[in-house]
């Protein structure tokens, strides 16, 4: 740093060293508004290191925290138990036998009890209901009866299973996913620790080693600070000097330049006067010249005039006497002023004023001669301030963190160590975790393959027994996952124990009051570890906990408030300057500095100048440019005129010779104009230049006067207090400069040196590698793995009943129907095949209902089930009149009823009896007309079914004018409206309605095609006669199996 280049640097800087202890940073403060100290190179703030340690945290882990740290903490909502740990600590070796402690701990630990309790009840009753299931399902019972009952709702509640199953699955899943992934950064999490780690305690090698780099830095400081003062001591010459040459030169500089101006001026007028002189005496030998040739010619005119043969020539003589040139140039005061300005240019203005230049030029080296030995003082000064700086880094106790690094040094081989085997161990725990992984998985697989199989091979038309094989193979992988989860899930229960005991209390005990401070606050309790207490060992008067450092370090602070070290080291006496600048300042005022008086110029020139000044001013061009205009006035071409004008009255003698006396002058006239008119113009320019030199010389001359006289005054004057002045500016300079470095001292030891930074970053680095990336990630594995575990349970019950849904049956659900059939009409059993093939392209179902005394039909299976409506199974489906609102209400009707020969329904919750059909033989019974008797009760769909027996097929013959109403449904039948058609001797009447919310249950019948019987139907002859026409009724249809199975048909289908 270049400071204080121009000012003066006092000897007596023992002072200025005291405030080279300042470490400031060297900004120059100006004294003077006029001139101000050069500011010195701006210290630069203590360099920070560059520390490694960046906190990596997982993600993928981080995304289950909320949910592992909410159950945690509902399993354990208290706070860290100091009180319990201080009994502990205090005597470890009486915790079991003190029982009141036990308790504590127990009552603290209730939470991870009751999860063991719950844990130690799954491992033990999942592994006993699997056995007893087994053997249950073994034995027949349980589901193992490969027999599955068919039901109405059997396809709702296979869907219901279906996608419970699902949902279980996802979820399952979901929390396999979740296992894979923190095993993953549980792993990482252990091959990136010794890295992390490695950073951390690399970063507190590098803090460590900073602290006195620091230190050493602004010593460093106060030594270039103190050397840069000492470079401007031993410069004092050229910089104060200069410094007193700059104030002199504000009032010498002036009149110094006016006296070297005023030189150029003598010599440019000196010059000028010359020139004049010279064209003076041409000027007066042209004139003399002219003067003889005129009066030559005009004592000729004079004679010819005067002969008497000339006529009237008397009155020329006046203007021939005329003819005279006879001028002599006189300028008195012109050569007064040469003589003057000849008398100043002799005196030589320039080597009046070296004696001053000389005065000038040698002010620095007398600086450096009078200010020797304050000089040498100074430096003796400085040298005692470097020893005084050199004190505040054995104060800070340095040595203190040597030790610490050493320290550091072995944990760091220790933890090394530990980290070897700590990565082995991972690597095989990591290997079990991903075969804990792929067990779930195979049974999310399973589940996966059976929800895919079962429903890609299953028909619900096909009967349990004959189930394909891909359908089977579902219900099988079904079965697989529930009996892998039984087998499995206990096991798991175990690792998920131990690994919730472990990650857990690491967690609640560790974990979270180190989050939350309550672990540094626990560490401070004073007497927890014996014969320590930090401010103690660092010399400090107050106490300082570990919380505080650490919130302190978090924020960066500097070590001088964060350990207090104000009340070890009192910064402001030692970087005191006060006690120092009295002693320079009484130095500085037995030190003087004489500089020799000059005279710019003597009073014998001064007197010359004012001579030179007065000349000037009596110059007086005027009268010789008079003279020089009497010159130009000369015309002597008027007179030659006069002569050839006279010349004319003469004879031709004195004719020629007038003449030839006016061409003279005519010729001398012209030699007048070229040669003396031009340097009469030229005298006169010259005459009017040196007119304008002479003023300006005469102000210069003035100028010169009063410059000179008013710097001689000034250094007469001035001269000591100038050098006393600038000799305090510099002085002032130097203090100012260790002023502002000991502001810089100051700013860098109580706010920059040491920051802490990097040691709360190395805690949150450990307990970013501890607790956020290895606990977590092991928290996330078996939260994950319990999350599975416990959905198991849901997953075996809903997968092995899904199984038979899908698994190949060994035993059919077979119903046997008893057909009871009342005589009816032969009339009354004929029925249109057509008519009945439409129905079976419609596939409408057809039900009846339970027989009345009136007539019907009447049918219970052999296990004597009541069926719903979509239970009926019937070989061959019936042959079905629907009505118009069928398809709009969907079977949402009262109940119907068979009566003979008509219908009676249910209404209002009542029985409303009578037919609401009549029929009669028409066409010699070839036909049957159905007539709606009562069209306002028929409502909804109505299924009338006819009785009619074997006989040959017949066309269909609709006497009805819209033949696509019996497709799309007919409305309710008025009086007039008949339908016809033909007939084929086959089936049953029925009446089938939907249920009415408000009535009874219905009770379905299973209705098979059958024939009346004949009075002798009761003997084996007409049981078999009526079998057999059963069975050429079926074959005509073409709906026989063999064996018959009765098809399973939906209610809307």
């Amino acid at each position: 740093m270049h400071l204080c280049e121009n000012m003066w640097r006092w000897p007596y800087s023992g002072a200025v060293g005291t405030m080279l202890l300042l470490l400031g940073s060297i900004s120059a403060q100006d004294v003077s508004a006029q001139l101000s100290c050069q500011a010195a190179e701006v210290a630069q703030n203590i360099t920070q290191p560059q520390y490694n340690s960046i906190l990596n945290t997982k993600a993928d882990a981080a995304s289950l925290v909320p949910f592992v740290q909410s159950f945690l903490y509902t399993v354990q909502p208290d706070p860290f138990p100091e009180g319990i740990f201080l009994e502990i600590i205090k005597d470890p070796q009486q915790v079991q036998s003190n029982k009141g402690l036990m308790t504590q701990i127990l009552t603290y630990e209730v939470g991870f009890l009751v999860c063991i309790a719950i844990g130690i009840l799954y491992i033990v009753l999942m592994p006993i209901i699997g056995f007893f299931v087994a053997c249950c399902r073994c034995c027949g019972n349980c589901g193992g009866k490969m027999y599955q009952k068919q039901t109405s709702y059997i396809n709702s509640l296979r869907r219901t299973l279906y996608f419970s199953v699902f949902a279980i699955t996802i979820i399952i899943f979901a929390g396999n996913i979740c296992m894979f992934r923190s095993n993953e950064d549980l792993k990482e999490s252990m091959n990136q620790s010794p890295s992390d780690l490695n950073n951390t305690i690399g970063d507190m090698h590098t803090f460590l080693l900073s602290v006195p780099q620091q230190v050493e830095n602004v010593v460093n400081e106060s030594y270039r600070t103190v050397q840069e003062v000492t470079r401007n001591l031993d410069d004092i010459g050229r910089q104060l000097g200069k410094k007193i040459q700059q104030r002199f030169r504000g009032t010498l500089d002036p009149a110094l330049q006016s006296v070297k101006r005023l030189h150029n001026e003598t010599l440019n007028t000196s010059d000028q006067l010359d020139q004049m002189n010279s064209s003076l005496v041409q000027l007066q030998s042209s004139i003399d010249r002219t003067e003889a040739n005129i009066s030559v010619v005009r004592d000729q005119i004079n004679r010819t005039l005067s002969n008497p043969g000339c006529k009237d020539c008397r009155q020329l003589t006046a203007d021939v006497e005329k003819l005279r040139l006879d001028i002599t140039i006189s300028a008195p005061s012109l050569h007064e002023f040469q003589s003057a300005v000849d008398e100043v240019i002799k005196a030589n203005l320039l080597s009046e004023i070296s004696e001053v230049e000389t005065f000038f030029d040698t002010i620095p080296e007398k600086v450096t001669n009078e200010t020797e030995d304050l000089v040498k003082n100074s430096k003796e000064q400085l040298s005692n301030i470097k020893k005084q700086v050199l004190q505040i880094s054995q104060d800070l106790h340095l040595s203190a963190l040597d030790d610490a690094s050493k320290t550091l040094n072995t944990v760091h081989s220790a933890v090394d160590t530990y980290l070897t085997g700590a990565r082995r161990l991972e690597d095989i725990g990591w290997s079990v975790g991903v075969v804990l992984c792929c067990v779930i998985l195979l049974v999310v697989v399973c589940n996966i393959l059976g929800l895919i199989l079962g429903p890609l091979g299953f028909s619900p038309k096909v009967d349990p027994t004959n189930r394909s094989s891909t359908s089977n193979y579902g219900g099988i992988f079904l079965m697989t996952s529930a009996g892998l989860s039984f087998l499995f899930s206990w096991l798991f229960m175990i690792i998920v124990l131990v690994l919730f005991l472990l990650g857990g209390n690491v967690y609640t005990l560790i974990c979270r009051p180190w989050n939350n401070g309550q672990l540094l606050q626990f560490i401070d309790t004073p007497g927890l570890i014996p014969n320590f207490e930090l401010g103690s060992a660092l010399g400090l008067k107050s106490k300082i906990n570990l919380s505080q450092v650490y919130r302190d370090c978090k924020q960066n602070h500097p070590l001088w408030t964060t350990f207090r070290l104000y009340e070890l080291i009192d910064l402001g006496n030692v970087l005191n300057v006060s006690k120092y600048t009295a002693q320079v300042d009484k130095e500085f005022e037995n030190t003087n500095i004489t500089l020799s008086s000059a005279n710019i110029l003597s009073p014998e020139l001064i007197k010359k100048l004012e001579n030179i000044s007065s000349k000037a001013t009596d110059f007086n061009g005027t009268a010789i440019t008079n003279q020089m205009n009497d010159i130009l006035s000369i015309n002597l071409n008027k007179t030659a005129e006069k002569l050839d004008n006279t010349s004319l009255k003469q004879p031709t003698a004195m004719k020629n010779e007038l003449q030839n006396e006016a061409l003279k002058l005519r010729l001398i006239q012209a030699d007048i104009e070229t040669t003396i008119f031009p340097q009469v113009i030229n005298l006169k320019s010259s005459i009017r230049d040196l007119q304008s030199t002479s003023k300006k010389i005469n102000g210069t001359v003035g100028e010169v006067l009063r410059k000179t006289q008013a710097a001689q005054d000034f250094l007469n004057t001035s001269t000591t207090q100038i050098v006393k002045t600038e000799s305090r500016r510099f002085l002032n300079c130097q203090l100012d400069y260790f002023t502002a470095y000991t502001d810089w001292a100051k700013t860098m030891i109580t706010q920059q040196l040491g920051r802490c930074g990097p040691v709360a970053l190395a805690v949150d680095s450990i307990e970013n590698v501890l607790c956020v990336n290895i606990v977590e990630s092991l928290n996330a594995f078996w939260f994950s793995l319990g999350w599975c575990i416990v959905f198991f349970i849901p997953s075996i019950i809903f997968s092995m009943k899904l199984a038979k849904y899908y698994r190949r049956m060994s035993y059919s659900d077979v119903f046997e129907n008893h057909i009871v059939m009342n005589h009816i009409a032969q009339a009354q059993m004929k029925i249109g095949i057509s008519f009945l093939r439409l129905c079976v392209r419609r596939r409408s179902v057809c039900v009846g209902h339970g027989a009345r005394p009136n007539g019907g039909l009447a049918g219970k299976s052999r296990r004597r089930v009541q069926w719903r409506l979509e239970d009926v199974g019937v070989p061959l489906a019936g042959l079905c009149l629907p009505l118009k609102n069928f398809s709009q209400q969907r079977l949402q009707l009262p109940h119907g009823q068979l009566a003979a020969g008509g219908v009676c329904k249910w209404r209002g919750g009542r029985r409303a009896a009578g037919n609401v059909f009549e029929h009669q033989v028409e066409d010699g019974g070839d036909s049957v007309v159905l007539r709606a008797q009562r069209p306002q009760q028929v409502q909804g769909a109505l299924f009338a079914e006819l009785l009619g027996h074997l006989g040959d097929p017949l066309p269909l013959a609709l006497h009805h004018e819209d033949t696509q109403r019996l497709q799309d449904g007919i409305g309710p039948l008025a009086d007039e409206q008949q339908l016809h058609f033909q007939v084929l001797p086959l089936l049953c009447v029925r009446v089938q309605a939907g249920q009415d919310p408000q009535g009874p249950p219905v009770e379905g019948n299973v209705v098979l095609p059958a024939f009346p019987a004949s009075p002798a139907g009761e003997t084996p002859r007409g049981r078999s006669q009526a079998e057999s026409q059963r069975r050429r009724a079926l074959l005509l249809l073409g709906q026989l199996q063999e064996p018959w199975q009765p098809a399973r048909l939906k209610a809307n289908d």
